[in-house]
């Protein structure tokens, strides 16, 4: 959720202050997520808190060379 990675990024007093709000605002966005333009500076600024999680291709049979 985003606020288990409001926590994990050091609370809302951290994030308050890399995102330059007022922890209030940061309170918030743990009800109601972290706007867009935020998340995507917080994905900058702290990659390894916000990794995405890679996406399991399905496996299929890939074809082989032409015979």
């Amino acid at each position: 959720t985003d606020s288990d990675l409001i926590d994990k990024a050091g609370g809302t007093r951290v994030v308050a202050e890399l995102c330059k709000v007022t922890d209030g605002a940061v309170s918030q966005w743990r009800e109601n997520g972290i706007p867009d333009a935020r998340r995507m500076f917080l994905e900058l600024a702290l990659p390894d808190v916000f990794k995405k999680k890679p996406v399991k291709k399905e496996q299929r049979d890939e074809p082989g060379p032409p015979a």
